[in-house]
């Protein structure tokens, strides 16, 4: 709950900023779609990582934010939510104070698309996993490098990392040297895709792993189990891109089997095998 005063605070200093930027007064209302602007203004500068504190920071901003959509391709997704919420909050308002708003009113726009912007990320996260699953090796949970790369060349903004940064991610499989992978559910995951500079939080993808993790834990209820005995669970395991009562391959229950030969017959699951296996 203490977060949330944080972030609610935060936005509101910022906004103060991009009043300023705007050549804006504090002390006097602004028209509705005016405040949008400034929401929009404010939510770009966490995009950007431009805090407003130096006048090269406000130039930034406002030379770039009527091209957000080259920098940003989700913008107008993002924009979409920033009016919805301004509408709801005026809505609240007697009808007098609608059209012009006070700067407590904008701040608690801001504050409320602060908050909603994780909820707009989910969306985005799930934009870069349904791309990468198109490219998609067999069934594997991974991208051959080469493709990952090649999609870039078609007008993809995303997929244009370094194959250092990729291992710094633990997203780069190099069990064959010769073919190395992306690992799609590391990828996501990573900071690459993360958005926002505030000082308190980043907005990032969830991992769905760590969930399927849990979930694991809970049904086997021991820290390790046998290979038959793991793999029952996860073929009875949902997730968000394969229902329950999947059928685990042969070479994917091989794999298991030894991992637990190296473990006196049982699989570790917060093993780096395991982990990598479930990937």
């Amino acid at each position: 709950m203490a977060l949330r005063y944080f972030i609610r605070d935060e936005a509101r200093e910022r906004l103060s900023s991009v009043y300023a930027t705007f050549g804006a007064r504090p002390d006097e209302p602004v028209p509705a779609a005016r405040a949008g602007v400034f929401a929009e203004a404010l939510l770009a500068s966490y995009i950007l990582n431009e805090a407003l504190r130096t006048p090269a920071s406000r130039t930034k901003l406002t030379a770039t934010l009527p091209r957000m959509t080259t920098v940003y391709p989700d913008w107008n997704r993002t924009t979409a939510m920033v009016w919805k919420v301004l509408a709801s909050r005026r809505a609240s308002l007697p009808p007098a104070e609608q059209e012009a708003l006070s700067f407590g009113r904008v701040a608690d726009v801001v504050g409320d698309v602060s908050e909603g912007f994780g909820g707009s990320q989910v969306e985005d996260c799930a934009s870069v996993k349904a791309e990468l699953l198109t490219l998609e090796n067999q069934g594997t949970g991974r991208v051959r490098l080469a493709d990952f790369y090649q999609d870039t060349l078609y007008g993809n903004w995303r997929f244009t990392e370094s194959q250092d940064y990729l291992r710094s991610l633990g997203a780069l499989d190099m069990a064959n040297p010769q073919e190395p992978s992306v690992i799609i559910p590391n990828y996501v995951a990573g900071q690459s895709n993360c958005v926002g500079a505030s000082r308190y939080h980043d907005v990032c993808c969830v991992s769905e792993c760590e969930a399927l993790f849990a979930q694991l834990e809970r049904v086997l209820y021991a820290p390790a189990a046998p290979p038959e005995q793991v793999a029952a669970a996860v073929e009875d395991l949902p997730s968000a891109t394969v229902p329950r009562g999947r059928k685990l391959d042969g070479l994917l229950r091989q794999r298991l089997r030894a991992i637990a030969a190296g473990h006196a017959g049982r699989v570790p699951l917060s093993g780096r095998l395991f982990a990598q296996w479930m990937h």
